[in-house]
């Protein structure tokens, strides 16, 4: 937590902490939590996914690249809701590419439906 005056921002670690792969953060003020990233860990061509937050809960995602340890999971947050994602318009070219082919390469199930 990060504490400012009367605000406190708090910063939950969802994947990426001590490993490389699943980068995914959530950074909570107030009423507001904003995602950094939220990518994937490809293991035996599965993707691994950070620790879930309910996409209700998201008010915008910043997307800081388009690697997909960074950015492969975010398809499921356009199941049901779909905040609004910040990102350069070259990583929005590249991760559309990235993930349809993680998609098409990985056979891609959501956490909960293995």
């Amino acid at each position: 937590m990060i504490e400012e005056g009367n605000k406190m921002v708090k910063i939950s670690i969802l994947g990426g902490g001590k490993e490389i792969g699943r980068s995914g953060f959530g950074i909570h003020e107030d009423n507001t939590t904003i995602l950094l990233d939220y990518g994937v860990m490809l293991k035996e061509n599965r993707p691994i996914f950070p620790l879930s937050i309910p996409p209700r809960e998201i008010d915008g995602i910043i997307l800081t690249h388009a690697h997909l340890d960074h950015s492969g999971a975010l398809p499921i947050f356009y199941i049901s809701e779909s905040p609004r994602i910040y990102m350069k318009s070259i990583t929005k070219e590249l991760t559309e590419l990235l993930i349809r082919d993680l998609l098409h390469l990985s056979s891609y199930l959501l956490p909960y439906e293995a």
